[in-house]
């Protein structure tokens, strides 16, 4: 590496900073059901540290992205994680000084097992990175069979209608439903969310001709997430597939039973009055919670006999 930066380039013109019009592009319109604003650069994403940390004391409540087995405990609403991650994904803040941050936390607030989830998730968010720089996984994240291979065996399709059907909220689920257009409007969806629609289309949009690929999920968040991180995105990806691609042969009887049954116990566990549900799903904010969870259920009430 040079031991000296070389000497800054003379007399060459500044010029403007290109409007995002002269780029062919338009700002975005402003999302009220969004549950953060981001604004980029380090002073937005420190100030977001601030506000969550100090001045409205959030941390001590924090449920945490992967903290979601708790009883009581959920990720699904403004406040109840960071929202830190598109910062820290563009290199806005450092990963070490927001640990710092949140050791401060504990010496000057409290140490509490919110605390420790949020440490654990930077400290996973290296793992990931450094897994995917790694042998063991290197670019076998990006590959259709997986880390190691493991689904080289697997039969794959490339459905565009129900990738299409995942990608515009409309598989019939809300709780897939509701985090699909959330991510579609905002560019942003928490952690639950991610994993519960990355599960339905690993398991649930299988089909005679084979699995869907993988890849197209991966590749749509890639392209939507104002957090996309490569390692992050593509490792996560990746580790969902392994254990939720199960070894067995697809039948019709199989294709036809739900198999990524977190979409609907967490729906209760976490959205137990439906607000996020109605939140992005508009046609069903005049049922009650449980219907506008399971709406399916007023088509079996329907047909019972009186």
């Amino acid at each position: 590496p040079p031991l000296c930066l070389r000497p800054a380039v003379k007399d060459l013109p500044q010029g403007d900073i290109p409007s995002l019009e002269a780029l062919g592009l338009q700002m975005p319109a402003e999302e009220p059901r969004a549950a953060c604003v981001f604004i980029g650069g380090e002073m937005a994403g420190m100030a977001r540290v601030k506000e969550y940390l100090w001045d409205r004391d959030l941390l001590r409540y924090y449920v945490g992205s992967t903290n979601t087995m708790t009883p009581g405990k959920s990720p699904v609403g403004e406040d109840s994680t960071t929202k830190f991650s598109p910062w820290l994904a563009h290199g806005c803040i450092s990963p070490q000084w927001l640990y710092r941050e949140i050791e401060m936390y504990e010496r000057r607030r409290t140490k509490n097992k919110s605390t420790y989830w949020l440490k654990h998730e930077l400290i996973w968010r290296d793992y990931l990175r450094f897994g995917a720089l790694a042998e063991v996984w290197g670019d076998d994240i990006f590959k259709l069979a997986g880390v190691r291979q493991e689904l080289a065996s697997r039969k794959w399709t490339q459905d565009q209608d129900k990738y299409r059907m995942w990608v515009e909220g409309r598989t019939g689920f809300p709780f897939v439903d509701c985090f699909m257009r959330e991510l579609a409007a905002t560019g942003f969806t928490n952690y639950i969310g991610r994993e519960i629609v990355s599960w339905f289309l690993c398991r649930d949009l299988a089909s005679e001709k084979g699995w869907l690929d993988w890849r197209m999920g991966a590749e749509y968040f890639e392209y939507i997430l104002v957090d996309f991180e490569p390692s992050v995105n593509w490792g996560m990806w990746s580790f969902r597939i392994a254990p939720t691609t199960p070894s067995y042969e697809i039948t019709a009887e199989r294709v036809a039973r739900v198999q990524s049954v977190e979409m609907l116990l967490w729906a209760h566990d976490h959205d137990w009055d439906a607000v996020w549900v109605k939140r992005w799903l508009p046609e069903l904010r005049s049922l009650p919670a449980a219907l506008a969870l399971e709406p399916w259920r007023l088509l079996a009430d329907d047909m019972a006999p009186h």
